[in-house]
């Protein structure tokens, strides 16, 4: 079995034995709020644990960075910066979904390599949809290389958002208060789902202010080996080292100059 194999394999034997089972099953005990609005439930904690030892075994040279480890001790993210490598893992991206009921939800890993994203995985366990990536060799929606598509010419046109939240509050303030030149379109409010959503064309852009690297480097590299962009606002590349704020992505290079073109700061 090759890495991209056993590592998707691993993604959904997780979902199927510690996630799916919890889905609209939770009981009042297994979901706990690490701060507002951040949730975790017992299935992002059960999934890690199961994938942070088989990750191990898959290349045991490497350090387990996982969402729900850093949370209990921030020092386990001192791996990655600067360039470093390690395996990064997002047990249950969009739990505040699973926590609705929501199927939108799902599951990531990504293998980093001196703080680029070299290979990724998104399992989407409700809609049985396996997202795979290798730098330089494409991105597969189950088994079946895809590319983006084209996008409209126009900002009017343009489908996104930017999601101000964690941006300076004078930022988020005056975002909020201008007037929006582009189709406003929330997404999934998870990158596991988001990142695949412009891949398919269901949205052009999409802007997060947190840059959490589980959340971002997994689908940054299925949306740029499937031909779109990933970039800072300042126009850089993202990696998944990259600390600070704000990343946008967008299905093509017009739609990324054009959504970049109403964000209002330098």
């Amino acid at each position: 079995m090759t890495t991209d194999t056993a590592v998707m394999a691993l993604l959904q034997e997780a979902g199927e034995r510690f996630v799916r089972p919890r889905f609209r099953a939770l009981a009042d005990g297994d979901i706990a709020e690490k701060s507002p609005g951040d949730w975790v439930t017992i299935a992002d904690r059960e999934a890690e644990t199961f994938l942070e030892s088989a990750l191990r075994g898959v290349r045991p040279d490497l350090p387990v960075v996982g969402e729900e480890a850093v949370a209990a001790d921030a020092s386990v993210l001192d791996v990655l910066y600067p360039g470093g490598s390690c395996w990064l893992v997002d047990p249950v991206d969009g739990t505040a979904n699973f926590v609705r009921g929501d199927p939108a939800y799902g599951m990531a890993v990504a293998l980093v390599e001196r703080g680029e994203a070299v290979a990724s995985w998104i399992w989407q366990p409700e809609f049985g949809v396996a997202w795979q990536a290798q730098a330089g060799a494409g991105t597969y929606r189950n088994g079946e290389r895809v590319r983006v598509g084209t996008t409209a010419p126009t900002v009017a046109e343009l489908r996104g958002v930017f999601h101000t939240r964690f941006f300076p509050a004078e930022q988020h303030a005056v975002m909020e208060s201008l007037p929006v030149p582009y189709r406003r379109t929330l997404g999934n409010l998870n990158s596991a789902c988001d990142y695949p959503a412009l891949i398919e064309g269901s949205i052009d852009f999409i802007c997060w202010g947190r840059i959490l690297p589980w959340d971002h480097a997994p689908g940054s590299l299925l949306l740029a080996e499937a031909g779109g962009v990933s970039r800072r606002l300042d126009g850089t590349d993202y990696q998944a080292d990259a600390t600070g704020l704000g990343t946008l992505a967008a299905t093509t290079h017009e739609a990324w100059e054009l959504a970049r073109g109403t964000w209002p700061f330098d």
